[in-house]
């Protein structure tokens, strides 16, 4: 779950569950993921892939729900 420590930067990345999926999988579940944050470009997915841009607590909770299809549980934080 996302953390919410005002200093912890990356407490709303996902990169650490990228990083864990398959490669295969990652196209797939990127168009996922702008789905459900309703961006349109890479640029605004990598922005929250990075923590850069904050979610709601809705949508981090269908992004683990996304991840969780592909067997990857530990997706917050950068590492």
């Amino acid at each position: 779950m996302i953390k919410t420590k005002q200093n912890d930067k990356k407490a709303t990345a996902f990169r650490k569950g990228w990083l864990r999926l398959d490669p295969q999988h990652q196209e797939v579940v990127k168009n996922a993921i702008m789905q459900v944050l309703e961006v349109k470009t890479y640029a605004s997915f990598l922005n929250y892939k990075n923590g850069k841009r904050e979610m709601k607590k809705s949508q981090a909770n269908e992004v683990e729900a996304i991840f969780a299809n592909y067997n990857v549980n530990d997706i917050w934080g950068m590492y």
